[in-house]
């Protein structure tokens, strides 16, 4: 079984999703917005182009510093895209951890 896994990508798995499930909620947050994924996909994607524009290519690293919030997973999502290490960053975070997290990642 684990076989069938060895290829697949959060990409691929994403996709794979929004094919079979393109108007369900793939997101409820605490405040009760929610997102489908097709909604997932469509900021996903332009902020993936966003990055790409800046000149962010893959293999670069990019921090992404916010409160809980469901553009986490469409940064996530985005970065996976285009192949960019993620740098998730929660500003609920110590000082300390956030600048050994951003040193480890330069």
């Amino acid at each position: 079984m684990f076989n069938s896994y060895q290829n697949m990508t959060i990409g691929n798995l994403f996709d794979k999703q929004l094919k079979r499930f393109p108007n369900h909620v793939v997101q409820i947050f605490e405040d009760g917005k929610r997102q489908t994924y097709n909604q997932l996909n469509d900021r996903a994607n332009r902020l993936a182009n966003g990055l790409i524009r800046l000149g962010i290519k893959k293999g670069d690293f990019v921090a992404f510093y916010a409160m809980n919030c469901l553009e986490y997973m469409e940064f996530h999502l985005a970065t996976a895209r285009i192949g960019v290490v993620a740098v998730l960053l929660n500003c609920f975070m110590p000082k300390e951890r956030i600048a050994y997290m951003l040193e480890m990642s330069a």
